[in-house]
């Protein structure tokens, strides 16, 4: 439910209270599952491949730029409040919060397989 009263349109850049980089939410979510977790970098080009072929270039390319070094540089802001009316939430609470959406088992590797 947005916050009261309905705020004008324009651009708004939606962050947690806090910096937080792709490597720190993982250690956060490491430690909300008691199982150990890492980061793997990809290249820009291998992170492309990842997608579909149907993916359009610009959603990959805008994906991947959003969820970049880029994401980690935002400085954090009130848009959130401004929005819907509360702070926003850290990503510990969140996903503490949302902890049994990750606690999905692991996938096999061919090591696994009998």
């Amino acid at each position: 439910m947005l916050g009261s009263p309905i705020p004008e349109p324009g651009t708004y850049v939606l962050t947690g209270p806090e910096q937080i980089s792709i490597r720190q939410a993982v250690a956060v979510l490491s430690a909300l599952l008691d199982r150990p977790l890492s980061v793997h970098e990809l290249s820009f080009e291998e992170a492309l491949a990842c997608f579909p072929a149907s993916t359009p270039e610009l959603c990959r390319r805008s994906l991947l730029e959003t969820l970049g070094e880029a994401a980690s540089a935002l400085a954090p802001t009130t848009d959130v409040e401004h929005l819907t009316g509360r702070p926003a939430r850290t990503f510990s609470d969140w996903a503490g919060d949302h902890v049994a959406e990750f606690a999905v088992s692991a996938p096999a590797t061919h090591g696994d397989r009998g």
